[in-house]
């Protein structure tokens, strides 16, 4: 499968991810910046837990994929903005429905481990599966974690204007819904 890298040369600066399963039906999967980016941060970290974010969770019961837009990529021009959200307001983004993907999300996240008992392994590593979903997104969003995932450049206009026009923290795409804020003024639908 593709994955697009960055142009650092003779650096192998992909961070990890972990899947934690949840539930039968939910897990959520974490990042962690590689080394290389730590230090390029040049931050100062007391631990393990503040250099882990939650980049993604899939739902089986909702059939939904939420992507956390995180900086991922440290930035001269704003050291603080490292590992913390991507956009000023906007927290989350949920594609409602998982049926429109090129792949079974489903399956590839949550399907041999209902069959498993606690203590085996999937079939598939975290990486391979978390790569599996990304690169089935539309191709509006950022697909590779080591980006921060979210929107790419040519949408972005989308979180800006909800960011302008409503105190929504979080975007959800869905056919079932018309377009607007819902009645807590919190989630915004597409």
């Amino acid at each position: 499968m593709p994955r697009l890298y960055h142009s650092l040369p003779d650096i192998d600066d992909s961070g990890t991810v972990v899947i934690e399963r949840r539930s039968d039906d939910h897990v959520l999967v974490f990042y962690t910046p590689s080394a290389e980016r730590l230090a390029m941060s040049r931050l100062e970290f007391a631990g393990a837990d503040e250099t882990c974010v939650r980049l993604l969770s899939v739902d089986g019961d909702r059939r939904s994929v939420t992507l956390f837009p995180v900086n991922t990529f440290p930035s001269s021009l704003a050291p603080d903005s490292f590992l913390k959200p991507k956009y000023s307001q906007v927290r989350a983004i949920t594609i409602a429905d998982w049926s429109n993907f090129e792949s079974d999300v489903g399956e590839i996240m949550l399907g041999d481990w209902k069959s498993l008992e606690m203590d085996e392994e999937p079939l598939l590593d975290d990486k391979t599966r978390v790569m599996m979903v990304l690169e089935s997104l539309p191709t509006c969003f950022i697909k590779d974690y080591d980006y921060g995932l979210g929107l790419t450049k040519a949408y972005r206009f989308i979180v800006l204007a909800v960011e302008e026009l409503t105190d929504c923290t979080e975007i959800v795409i869905t056919g079932s819904h018309e377009t607007g804020a819902d009645k807590s003024g919190k989630v915004f639908y597409i």
